[in-house]
């Protein structure tokens, strides 16, 4: 990696669609600001009466609608401000625009004319292959939104979408303003890493923690005081309940009015339409094989959980509070591991740096720095992405927690990348501790599989912005349930020894960790999946599926509904559940995934059948992850991922791995 620029190299990068995304409005004043959101609407809808007017045909027309949608999708600078900008006014003018571009979004699947040009004037007949592709999802993707439906339904369709947006916004923005700051004396958190505690030391000696999910898992992993991990459980679950408790139900029922009045049977049956699942009846038999495929093991968890608890001395009621609790500590007596000698090797600066240098010999490319790019706050790092000394893409790292900004971690495909066109530009937001000049920002191996995971869709953002013509097939933009596959395949990277040698170095010898303690890690990753034991874990993600689901296929929901559905799936894929309401803040329901939570366990599934034909003497094996790349990254959306996954591994996917997968470890449980 280098710190310096080479300006012939950069050429392309220096045109000006290429120019560091938030260059434009680094500078503006909040009327400024406002001022270019308004212009990129009116821009937007004056694209619309010259489209509605074209006269052109066939591949021509299909480019012109290409390049409408793209133009306005791209300014995802409103979303991005809302996400991360750390002055709320500033967020709250995002927030209102992200309503009115909804609404301008909406106006436009509904155009009637433009409709009418589409089918009139193109010819699938006349079209190049992947032009047919795209004319065929765009097909489908028109009748989804109602364009084809009577003035009276279109009518309804817009106000619908409309109120659906303004909830969503709402939503988020509950969630995401009100995060519950507790304070703590040192014995209430006992058991808890120094590291962690020394951390969240104010300047007055108190222990502040805000409840994102990283301080969230590492008391309920780690703090032995129950009382402690039952308040941050109940109140980190439940905040947003009156927040949201009449937003969720508003909304959802808004969902089912919009497919009814699309002609489905309810959202669920709109939204899985064109997925690999192809309709939540698959869907629910998805979510029952998993709920079946782990019953035996997580009850077997859950009962040695009961028995550890009990010979604590605790013999109270089993709650969930319990469970990442009592998962780590089986975990760390099975596996001998101690987190906090563990942490000593990863401090973040060394871990980012170590795993951009893992990525430049796994794929042949290289990181470079740009410290003139203009961002948002200053520990935002920005990255150009160079082959073969050529920019191939951009990339933001947003690492570190701030009041107001989005508290969990995502990517964000800030520019859609087009070949010898637009340069790709993507954003990652973790919530990782800040290195400071005591406190070297450790990080336990749950935050660099989040590292790594989250990094995967930047790389397929970017080697899939190469070679694409249509923005609408460009980068990640494949069916939705295969969307975090290639995440997940980076999560497989991280546990080979070679890759935690090259992530580590100890915070005072500056040695990588022993074999030993590679060992240990590996031993209890096989039988940990993130917080909880391996079978419990799936058997979770089960239970939010079949939640995500059911809120989408029953009919007149109030809170009373969600209660029932969200501890009924629970109760069904575990057997456990309690007092809490973590559906007031589960942000997938109305972020993208809606009905489709099932999409987590079934693109691990198709990961886990793709890591199979990686070299497991060594991961990095560049031959083998420039196929990888070939057939899976660099096509983005350009054929059905079915067709993408058949290439890489010669064969259809099957659910062999991810069954061996429910089975590893289980020696040491017994």
């Amino acid at each position: 990696m280098k710190d310096t620029q080479d300006t012939k190299e950069l050429e392309f990068a220096d045109q000006p669609q290429n120019q560091p995304f938030y260059n434009k409005i680094a500078d503006l004043s909040l009327s400024e600001l406002k001022a270019l959101g308004e212009k990129t609407i009116l821009d937007f809808k004056k694209g619309i009466k010259v489209l509605e007017k074209s006269e052109a045909k066939d591949e021509d027309l299909l480019r012109e609608i290409d390049v409408l949608e793209n133009s306005f999708s791209e300014d995802h600078f409103m979303s991005t401000i809302s996400l991360v900008h750390p002055k709320k006014e500033f967020r709250d003018l995002a927030d209102e625009f992200s309503i009115k571009t909804s609404e301008a979004v909406t106006e436009y699947s509904l155009n009637q004319q433009i409709y009418k040009r589409f089918n009139q004037q193109i010819d699938p007949k006349n079209l190049s292959p992947q032009a047919a592709y795209l004319y065929d999802l765009l097909s489908k993707s028109y009748k989804r939104t109602g364009v084809d439906k009577p003035e009276k339904i279109r009518s309804q369709v817009k106000q619908v979408s409309k109120k659906m947006s303004e909830l969503s916004t709402k939503f988020s923005k509950n969630v995401a303003e009100n995060t519950p700051v507790l304070k703590f004396k040192s014995k209430e958190l006992n058991g808890c890493l120094k590291s962690f505690i020394k951390a969240k030391t104010n300047k007055s000696g108190e222990i502040e923690i805000k409840l994102i999910a990283e301080s969230i898992l590492h008391i309920l992993q780690n703090c032995t005081v129950r009382e402690t991990r039952e308040k941050v459980r109940e109140i980190s679950m439940n905040y947003a309940k009156d927040l949201n408790g009449e937003i969720l139900p508003e909304y959802l029922n808004k969902a089912e009015e919009l497919a009814k009045l699309l002609g489905y049977k309810n959202y669920a049956w709109l939204a899985t339409e064109d997925k690999m699942i192809e309709n939540p009846e698959n869907s629910a038999k998805f979510i029952n094989q998993l709920i079946s495929l782990t019953r035996e093991r997580a009850q077997k968890e859950l009962s040695l959980i009961k028995k550890y608890k009990s010979k604590s001395g605790d013999n109270t009621e089993l709650s969930y509070a319990d469970i990442d609790y009592y998962s780590n500590q089986i975990a760390i007596k099975l596996t001998n591991s101690n987190e906090e000698e563990l942490k000593e090797y990863f401090p973040y600066q060394h871990v980012k740096e170590s795993l951009l240098q893992i990525f430049e010999e796994m794929f042949g490319i290289e990181f470079k720095q740009d410290k003139s790019a203009k961002v948002w706050n200053d520990d935002v790092d920005c990255y150009q992405v160079f082959e073969d000394g050529k920019t191939i893409g951009r990339i933001y790292l947003d690492m570190h927690p701030r009041d107001g900004k989005f508290n969990h971690a995502c990517s964000s495909g800030v520019v859609m990348g087009l070949k010898e066109r637009v340069l790709p530009q993507n954003l990652l937001i973790c919530n990782f501790t800040k290195p400071t000049k005591t406190d070297p920002g450790l990080q336990s191996i749950d935050e660099v599989n989040t590292f790594f995971h989250e990094f995967g869709h930047l790389l397929h953002h970017t080697f899939g912005g190469q070679n694409g013509t249509w923005s609408d097939l460009s980068g990640w933009n494949v069916q939705d349930d295969f969307v975090e596959a290639p995440s997940q395949l980076l999560e497989e990277i991280l546990m080979d020894s070679k890759v935690l040698k090259k992530l580590s170095k100890h915070i005072e010898t500056s040695e990588q960790i022993p074999d030993e303690l590679i060992l240990k890690v590996q031993r209890k990753q096989s039988i940990m999946d993130g917080p909880k034991l391996n079978g419990i874990a799936v058997a979770r993600q089960a239970s939010l599926s079949k939640m995500s689901l059911e809120v989408y296929t029953t009919t007149e929901i109030d809170n009373l509904k969600l209660k029932e559905i969200e501890q009924g799936s629970s109760r069904d894929a575990l057997g456990v559940y309690g007092d809490y309401y973590s559906i007031y803040h589960f942000g997938h329901i109305l972020r993208g995934y809606s009905s489709n939570y099932y999409t987590y366990m079934w693109s691990l599934a198709i990961a886990k059948d793709l890591f199979t034909k990686f070299n497991s003497k060594n991961l990095l094996d560049r031959e083998v992850a420039n196929k990888y790349r070939k057939t899976i990254l660099e096509p983005g959306g350009s054929k059905p991922v079915k067709e993408l996954v058949e290439d890489f591994l010669g064969r259809e996917w099957n659910m062999d791995a991810f069954k061996a997968y429910l089975k590893e470890g289980e020696e040491l449980l017994k």
